[in-house]
């Protein structure tokens, strides 16, 4: 396979992330840099992420792939190892809503598993305004709800089951 350098290969994720389709021509820019780089429009920090997990695949595809699983019992995880995989992963990172994360972990079972984040819900830290800025800006005035932002080492993340028929996770919190 041939690289060349105006070329990016895209995963579905990062195709289904980005809204790219097939075949399809797009311009692209890097935004997921340290905010202290001064090259980069800095996005507002997040405080708080809402995330859904789900399973990558199915009980019924991940018992085929792995015989020795006769049990039926839904897989637990607990809600600060999600946590931490996630901020591992995208500290300094801007996240949207409805952006996927694929993560890996083990369960309370020992049984590797394969974890979709969907970031539910996303909100701005609010920053002490000194009286000059007490006027709000345009994108505060026009914007009800952020859709995207840094995540910082103060942001935190706020982790549920989207089914919890299909996965437990401990200590989960809803934003």
């Amino acid at each position: 396979l041939k690289q060349q350098a105006d070329i990016m290969y895209l995963s579905r994720v990062q195709c289904h992330n980005h809204k790219v389709c097939t075949d399809s021509m797009m311009g692209i820019s890097c935004c997921s840099r340290p905010s202290s780089d001064d090259s980069v429009e800095d996005y507002p920090s997040l405080s708080a992420i809402g995330i859904e997990v789900y399973m990558r695949k199915t009980q019924h595809e991940q018992r085929q792939e792995d015989m020795s699983a006769e049990e039926e019992d839904v897989p637990t995880i607990k809600a600060k190892d999600v946590c931490r995989r996630l901020m591992n992963g995208t500290e300094n990172s801007v996240l949207s809503v409805n952006e996927n994360i694929l993560i890996s972990l083990d369960d309370d079972s020992e049984h590797h598993l394969e974890l979709v984040c969907r970031v539910s819900e996303v909100r701005v830290a609010k920053h002490k305004s000194s009286p000059a800025s007490a006027i709000a800006s345009m994108s505060d005035i026009t914007m009800d709800e952020p859709y995207r932002g840094r995540v910082t080492m103060q942001s935190e993340f706020f982790v549920s089951a989207s089914d919890a028929n299909a996965i437990t996770v401990e200590s989960a919190k809803i934003l």
